[in-house]
């Protein structure tokens, strides 16, 4: 099954401008075109913008996707290297996750202080928001 760039961007949900951007910046390795000349995605390519989108949402720098990408192009040689990344990553991610949560804990905990603040019998000049 072949794509149009419209499609490949439903898709994924990549603007048609950063698909051609990513091809552009040898992110995704070239892409097949049609008589006309417009761009067509297979599955693979899909696939990989998965992947990319994956790892563009987690938080991984665009050269560091490129990097991966170039690797996974290159077959199973490059096995190693990849799942060295990968892990590079999930511990960034993971970090990132545990750092999230102790920022929710401090809003969860102002939400109690406003709770507590607006539960009290307030003169009509006073906000809840204030603090």
């Amino acid at each position: 099954m072949r794509y149009t760039i419209r499609e490949a961007s439903q898709r994924t949900g990549f603007s048609a401008y950063t698909l051609r951007y990513y091809e552009r910046q040898k992110i995704l390795p070239p892409v097949a075109r049609d008589a006309a000349g417009n761009r067509t995605y297979s599955e693979e390519d899909i696939q990989l913008l998965e992947m990319i989108r994956c790892l563009k949402n987690t938080g991984m720098p665009v050269n560091e996707i490129g990097a991966f990408i170039a690797l996974c192009k290159q077959g199973d040689g490059t096995l190693e290297q990849r799942r060295q990344m990968l892990l590079t990553h999930q511990a960034h991610v993971e970090a990132k996750i545990e750092q999230m949560r102790q920022e929710l804990e401090h809003i969860q905990a102002k939400l109690n202080y406003y709770d507590r603040a607006c539960g009290q019998a307030v003169r009509p000049a006073d906000s809840c928001g204030g603090r």
